[in-house]
């Protein structure tokens, strides 16, 4: 154990600080926050407690102090007993302030760097001759795949996390009416109440794999960590600005009037998305693009061998 963790102490400790930056500004703002939706809670039901004990001039005065709809707020409060603080805002919360997520620069870079990283490593110790020793040529690619993607792991992990502390903190409470009128909360910028978790899962690792996928074939022309970085940051710029530029705006927004954004590969989650279909099919054609060119760049042994001893 204490070898596995000496041989990869980088990248264990690049993986540690990705999940302690992810999980520490959460805690910060369960412990100063979660006071702020109770207290909002209490002010709720007095607000509405009076406004329905109003009579129609003294609503119509009390109506005129708040930019949201009072009557709208007090029949969910009231009659319905619906709650401030909701899953769907502290979940928003997590995932807006966690930049990894939300800044592309990021998110390409802290799932590329990883993916590079080890292939790298390996590419210089030449594993692959004492691998094949033991193991077939298609089992030492397979594997190698299979290591690229474990940087996936982690982020389900950590978004694992964000939805169960979610769930906790807000007592399970999946009704946001409350949040969507004092807060002007959109759900569609992180979790969508009316789509499938499956989906919204899908979204994020399509677009992840997308980065791996073009890591794994920049590698193999490259066996430097930064020069490898650029390049694949490079490459999926432009792989972006094609599908985003010519295929989304020259193409399908000006022919068939459907939005650019929806052909936007960088963006993990649903923000400004309004045709899911065009949005998830985009994803998979340059998911299934990518993976299939990062097989075959590796397809010949003999080469790969030899650039491995380089």
């Amino acid at each position: 154990m204490l070898r596995f963790i000496k041989r990869n102490k980088v990248i264990l400790l690049f993986l540690l600080f990705i999940l302690l930056y992810s999980i520490t500004f959460m805690i910060f703002f369960i412990k100063d926050d979660k006071n702020l939706f109770e207290k909002q809670n209490i002010k709720n039901d007095e607000i509405c407690t009076n406004y329905i004990n109003s009579s129609i001039e003294e609503k119509q005065k009390l109506e005129g102090n708040y930019s949201y709809d009072l009557n709208e707020l007090c029949d969910l409060v009231i009659n319905k007993e619906v709650k401030s603080g909701s899953f769907y805002i502290y979940y928003n919360y997590f995932i807006i302030n966690n930049h990894i997520f939300t800044n592309f620069i990021l998110t390409i870079i802290f799932t590329i760097f990883p993916v590079i990283y080890i292939l790298i490593k390996d590419y210089k110790n030449v594993n692959i001759k004492t691998y094949l020793q033991r193991k077939s040529y298609k089992s030492y690619i397979f594997n190698m795949f299979k290591k690229s993607y474990i940087i996936l792991f982690l982020i389900a992990f950590i978004l694992l996390i964000y939805m169960l502390t979610a769930g906790i903190v807000s007592n399970f409470n999946f009704n946001s009416s409350v949040d969507l009128i004092l807060y002007n909360l959109e759900t569609s910028n992180s979790l969508l109440e009316d789509k499938s978790i499956i989906l919204y899962l899908l979204s994020i690792f399509l677009s992840l794999g997308i980065y791996i996928n073009m890591a794994l074939i920049i590698t193999r022309k490259e066996k430097r960590v930064l020069p490898s970085m650029i390049k694949t940051f490079i490459s999926i710029l432009i792989l972006f600005s094609f599908v985003f530029i010519i295929i989304g705006l020259g193409y399908m927004q000006s022919i068939f009037n459907i939005s650019a954004e929806n052909f936007n590969i960088i963006e993990l989650f649903y923000s400004g998305i309004d045709n899911y279909n065009a949005f998830l099919i985009t994803k998979i054609v340059c998911y299934m693009v990518t993976l299939i060119i990062s097989i075959c760049v590796y397809k010949n042994k003999e080469k790969f061998i030899l650039f491995c001893e380089e």
